[in-house]
């Protein structure tokens, strides 16, 4: 589940600031965890998340442009980047995380209003479409105090 569908699912607002929003060539280690190659088209994006007003995430989000052609184009301050997926015809289905628990740098702290070195749960993740390709790479912070991860694991 997305985070706006999360967010629509409990009944709540979610809206997001773009940071950044750009194409670049994708280094070594990004072309191969993306099965591309070096040096070819990825779109960076960056959000900070809020639910109803209140700042609750940083995510980062890297593609291979070939799989989004068109994101440049997109407003990803009110698009879910999922439904950018599904227009595309690049619906994830498969997503490996980890989840680990880190402090807030300087950054951090001032984009999601929190002092330096608050708690952060820190999730990245792998999203795969039914081929099998990796078609992002993110990671989001969240608030300690603002967010509980849930999963559920199948055998």
């Amino acid at each position: 589940m997305s985070f706006t569908e999360m967010a629509r699912s409990r009944g709540l607002t979610p809206d997001s600031v773009v940071l950044e929003q750009r194409v670049r060539p994708a280094t070594f280690d990004e072309a191969e965890a993306l099965a591309i190659a070096p040096g070819a088209d990825v779109f960076l994006l960056r959000r900070l998340r809020r639910l109803n007003g209140l700042a609750v995430a940083l995510d980062q989000n890297l593609i291979p442009f070939q799989v989004l052609p068109g994101a440049l184009i997109q407003d990803f301050t009110k698009t879910s980047l999922h439904a950018a997926f599904h227009s595309a015809g690049a619906t994830p289905v498969v997503a490996d995380a980890e989840v680990e628990a880190v402090v807030a740098d300087a950054e951090q702290a001032r984009l999601l209003e929190a002092a330096e070195g608050f708690p952060l749960l820190k999730v990245r993740q792998n999203f795969f479409d039914a081929q099998g390709r990796t078609i992002e790479r993110g990671v989001i912070v969240y608030r300690g105090d603002r967010y509980r991860y849930r999963t559920r694991l199948v055998p």
